[in-house]
């Protein structure tokens, strides 16, 4: 780790180290703030009100980043920080090595100093519309960050803050915010927006249901980094970040209990079909069920029969045995006759990338109009793009634009619609940025199964 300096830090309170805090995986890290560890969902939650602690290399660390109770900074990999906490205190999670994901609420207005420095494994972060400063170092070292957009409420990025972000390729900022001394990598490319269209950011403000879903069950499979299992495969950008997303709406908007979903991120084909295999063994149990099954990640096709696969993270597009036939899928899942089962595929079946390309790297297969089957039971599939289309990312929002605009209905909504309204809003809303931005067309698809044909629009998520 490099040695900082050009810093003094002022520690009021160092009593909240003590290692009996270990014991409980809890205690303050802010005169009003408190910190709580699940160990077995290896999720950091923040709440409180007002600042958080600074923390210093000399004087003390966080009281998460020390080596009782198995190295607790190794093995966090969500943070969820609550509304009400101000600011992210200086180094507050420096070299948390598994770290993915992390929600932070409008609240904040502050990142300090180093607070992600060396965080290796982080790819994406989605600031809110209340920061309005960035301390020096602040994502120092964060080697997997690939795209960040800055809210048009900053107003200074202090020195070094993305230095040695040697995978950002795109950073998108309000036009004439000064952000010359971030030691932003040259590869990168710097996108300045006007404010004024900066107005919609799904990962904030997220809404809060009073009531609870307890007959709702939800799967999330979200596969990005293909090619750290084959390098000729393309990875997907986003996907990881859609599906943790799409998480949290799950849990707050449309108050599924948290022991209800089940999620795996860069899932082998394994762990896919004992998701699946979950979903039947709840409905053995259960009685008037809502499934929801949310995919991201590649989608591919036969080439020869032109049916539908979903790809593993362990899968190869060559040997489609390796793969789950889209058509297995609905025929698991549409025996659950006691549920109303709900798609939601963000892939393209045609062979392409997520955007351009295709799936495997450098390929010159010619793209495929994919047939994706007709759904069984009570069953409605939305899926991102029509027959032989791209789905396309949202880059500047860090989604997949499918995703965007389908969390962007649950957010407007509160949950609260139809998938009539779903549908209409989802297809209009793709086509429409999809030219805008790609020049290119971008039509998603609802199949539905025979069965509900008449019924499916007025079915609910909540």
């Amino acid at each position: 780790m490099k040695r900082f300096t050009n810093k003094v830090f002022f520690v009021a309170i160092l009593s909240f180290i003590a290692v009996n805090s270990y014991a409980n995986f809890s205690g303050k890290c802010g005169t009003n703030v408190m910190w709580d560890y699940d160990i077995n969902r290896h999720i950091l939650n923040i709440s409180g009100s007002g600042p958080m602690y600074d923390y210093d290399t000399h004087l003390g660390m966080a009281p998460w980043w020390w080596e009782e109770k198995g190295e607790l900074r190794t093995d966090i990999k969500t943070i969820i920080i609550s509304e009400g906490v101000t600011t992210i205190g200086d180094l507050a999670f420096m070299e948390l090595s598994s770290l993915t994901f992390i929600v932070i609420p409008n609240s904040v207005e502050k990142i300090g100093f180093g607070a992600f420095y060396g965080c290796h494994s982080l790819p994406y972060i989605s600031i809110p519309n209340s920061v309005t400063t960035i301390y020096s170092q602040a994502f120092q070292e964060c080697t997997a960050l690939t795209y960040i957009t800055l809210p048009n409420s900053v107003v200074k990025v202090s020195k070094s803050v993305f230095e040695d972000c040697t995978a950002l390729k795109e950073i998108y900022y309000p036009r004439g915010l000064d952000i010359s001394s971030a030691n932003i990598p040259s590869s990168a490319k710097c996108i300045a927006y006007t404010p004024s269209s900066y107005t919609i950011n799904v990962d904030q403000n997220i809404p809060l249901s009073k009531t609870k879903n307890g007959n709702t069950f939800v799967v999330i499979i979200s596969n990005e980094n293909y090619s750290k299992a084959d390098e000729h495969i393309s990875n997907v950008p986003f996907a990881i970040n859609d599906g943790k997303i799409f998480h949290q709406y799950c849990l707050q908007t449309l108050g599924v209990s948290e022991e209800n979903i089940r999620d795996e991120y860069d899932a082998t084909i394994g762990k896919m079909k004992r998701l699946v295999n979950w979903v039947s063994e709840i409905s053995s149990v259960y009685q008037n069920l809502n499934i929801i099954f949310y995919y991201s990640g590649h989608g591919i096709p036969d080439e020869d029969s032109h049916a539908s696969y979903l790809l593993p993270i362990d899968g190869f597009p060559g040997d489609l045995s390796t793969c789950y036939k889209l058509e297995d899928l609905y025929a698991t899942l549409g025996k659950l006759n006691n549920a109303n089962i709900m798609l939601f595929l963000d892939a393209c079946f045609s062979g392409s990338n997520r955007g351009d390309g295709t799936v495997v790297v450098n390929s010159r297969s010619a793209l495929l109009k994919a047939k994706q089957g007709v759904p069984q039971g009570n069953m409605v599939a939305f899926s991102a793009a029509h027959g032989n289309e791209s789905a396309y990312p949202y880059e500047e929002k860090q989604h997949g634009m499918f995703t965007f605009f389908l969390l962007k209905k649950i957010q407007d909504t509160k949950g609260e619609l139809t998938l009539g309204e779903l549908s209409n809003f989802i297809s209009t809303s793709v086509k429409q940025q999809s030219l805008l931005r790609n020049d290119k067309k971008q039509e998603p698809s609802i199949i539905v199964s025979p069965q509900v044909q008449n019924q499916w629009q007025n079915w609910k998520l909540k």
